[in-house]
């Protein structure tokens, strides 16, 4: 079975603690994403960049951290940074802020080292890679009626994500659920070549898990979206809306590095690698600079948390579960529970962290997520009402089958028995008088 996922995103106020229009103070991740594609790049031509973005005298995304209403954050603000990632993508060689200098010039300073005679463009998830168009220069000029948008969810609501191919199980109730194809690639592309994280071998899709699910079983789901697989061991039955289910949460070794977890060896993508209970995200979502975490880094290294004020990890808080019915394996309730966060490291010398006390790399956490279900919906109820009572009630069915049948087979027996009670007798021959003969 093939199929995408149909994402639809609304504000619920009922269930919310603010509104849209509430201010936050949080991360501008297009410039950590210029921060991250920077790293190892010439650190004039770093700052080069930065008095380029500033230039731009209507641009007010030009700090690392800016203040903005939820509703901007998540589906769009205007953004500097991503109208220049646009132009560099539609190759504009002329574009030029006030004072800036030509584009052309980065070539010199460590924009592209591989060819001189054309800005190599790397390619991001802001905006694809053009080629073979003709320009304008409305399309190559940047103002601030045409700026381009950057939210955290720019562009999702009502999209259809993530191509997949599944086995039903119709042939074998064993396979039910396991991955064929990512994005029609049987192997993922995401981590160290040949390696056993891109395999899809043995992973299951999130929302098809196999039927008679036992406590001592590990669930190997992978989920797209971060480009892996978790796996999943049993922590305690739990009754759900009069239903019981187990609940699986990922093993607390998940996002620990390969020192603690070899096993974690090839999803290392950067040296060094990033400390325990942090997930790089990088090569699954190109140059994000989000790196992922459990919510109040949960399981992490404890230096993580550390340099941060007013955490405090809880499992029954902040981990991910999956309350699961054994017999179906259908899910009841499920949360998944991811944090965001963003590297701060002062040896990038872009300037913007220079007051930053110390030199160590810091992880800040800005955002964390709890998406699905917490009780499941009518209609689940009904139907997994329905398959738990159908054991009982075929059995009920197939005794009453079993009774008629019985009967149907007994009825000629009845019949002929009725027939010769119920029937008169013949008279016997008169006797024959022998003293007559």
């Amino acid at each position: 079975m093939r199929f995408d996922d149909h994402r639809i995103y609304h504000f619920a106020p009922e269930i919310s603690n603010g509104t849209e229009s509430d201010i936050v103070i949080v991360p501008n991740i297009p410039l950590f994403a210029t921060i991250e594609w920077f790293k190892g790049q010439d650190d004039f031509g770093k700052k080069l960049f930065r008095s380029i973005a500033e230039s731009y005298d209507f641009a007010t995304d030009v700090h690392p951290f800016y203040a903005k209403t939820v509703h901007e954050y998540l589906w769009g603000t205007p953004s500097i940074f991503v109208s220049i990632d646009r132009t560099q993508h539609l190759g504009c060689k002329e574009t030029k802020a006030q004072d800036e200098p030509e584009w052309d010039s980065f070539d010199d300073w460590g924009w592209n080292e591989d060819k001189v005679e054309e800005p190599k463009v790397k390619e991001t998830t802001l905006h694809p890679p053009v080629k073979n168009e003709v320009l304008t220069n409305e399309e190559c000029e940047i103002r601030e009626d045409n700026m381009d948008l950057f939210g955290m969810f720019y562009g999702r609501n009502g999209s259809y994500l993530d191509p997949r191919e599944i086995h039903t199980g119709y042939s074998n109730l064993s396979k039910k659920g396991l991955m064929i194809s990512w994005h029609d690639q049987r192997t993922l592309p995401y981590w160290q070549s040949g390696s056993h994280c891109n395999s899809l071998d043995g992973k299951r899709d999130p929302g098809n898990l196999p039927m008679n699910v036992g406590k001592k079983d590990l669930l190997n789901v992978f989920f797209g979206d971060i480009g892996r697989s978790m796996q999943f061991k049993y922590v305690q039955e739990v009754i759900v809306e009069g239903f019981r289910t187990y609940r699986f949460s990922p093993l607390e070794s998940t996002f620990h590095n390969k020192d603690d977890n070899e096993a974690n060896s090839c999803y290392c993508m950067r040296d060094p690698c990033l400390p325990s209970g942090l997930h790089d995200v990088e090569t699954v979502n190109a140059d994000s600079p989000v790196i992922l975490s459990w919510p109040h880094f949960l399981y992490g290294d404890p230096r993580l948390r550390a340099a941060v004020e007013g955490l405090s990890p809880d499992p029954n808080l902040h981990r991910f579960y999956m309350d699961v019915q054994p017999e179906y394996g259908v899910q009841l309730s499920v949360l998944a529970r991811f944090q965001m966060n963003v590297e701060i490291d002062k040896s990038q010398n872009f300037g913007y962290f220079d007051d930053v006390d110390t030199d160590e790399v810091m992880y800040v956490p800005f955002m964390w997520i709890e998406e699905g279900v917490v009780t499941p919906s009518d209609q689940i109820k009904a139907d997994v009402g329905l398959m738990l009572a159908m054991p009982d009630k075929m059995k009920f069915v197939m005794a009453l089958a079993f009774m008629g049948f019985g009967l149907i087979l007994l009825i000629p027996e009845i019949y002929f028995w009725v027939r010769s009670c119920c029937r008169p007798s013949k008279e016997s021959p008169e006797a024959i008088d022998i003293d007559k003969t």
